[in-house]
């Protein structure tokens, strides 16, 4: 077990318990010094999700993984590869979800008209959580101005968001809202 994910642990007992975070840290380190875990977190299936492209919530992602722990293979384990097959199965839908929620969405988003190429980007490698009521409003906007015209919102993937070194970045997402 990575020495941080046990200083996380520590903190959340300590902080739900009201105990000594060195007296838990050290009985887990104890616990684990001759185990291992390969832990997979929800931050993990979002930054998945935002490489490749896939806005999600951190509620769906949360959803994906525990599917993909519900329907495990213990003979192969869980790999990146595994996160990015289940997100397949993922579809995000922007008119199902409540104006309320669009801050919660994790991506980055391109506003444009069908007709042009470019657009608007919102978001970056360093702000990927908050982009999609930017992108709705301007999406609004460009259709009031513009009632003839089909404007797209794209989700778009980054190959900088390979936070981990990932491969395989996929450019433009299929799952785009009109």
């Amino acid at each position: 077990m990575h020495t941080y994910m046990l200083e996380e642990m520590s903190d959340s007992i300590a902080e739900h318990c009201g105990t000594n975070r060195d007296d838990i840290l050290r009985v887990l380190s104890e616990y684990w010094k001759d185990k291992i875990a390969h832990i997979w977190q929800v931050d993990d299936v979002i930054d998945v999700a935002v490489r490749t492209g896939k806005p999600i919530t951190a509620q769906a992602a949360n959803d994906v993984l525990q599917n993909i722990y519900d329907h495990i293979d213990c003979e192969y384990g869980i790999t990146w590869t595994t996160i990015e097959v289940a997100l397949e199965d993922y579809d995000f839908e922007l008119r199902r979800l409540s104006p309320g929620d669009r801050p919660n969405v994790y991506g980055i988003f391109n506003v444009r008209r069908e007709d042009e190429s470019g657009g608007v980007r919102f978001g970056s490698e360093d702000n990927d959580l908050g982009n999609l009521p930017d992108a709705v409003a301007l999406a609004e906007k460009l259709a009031r101005e513009n009632p003839d015209k089909v404007i797209v919102i794209e989700s778009v993937s980054d190959c900088r968001l390979c936070r981990r070194g990932r491969r395989n970045c996929r450019g433009v997402s299929d799952a785009n809202a009109k």
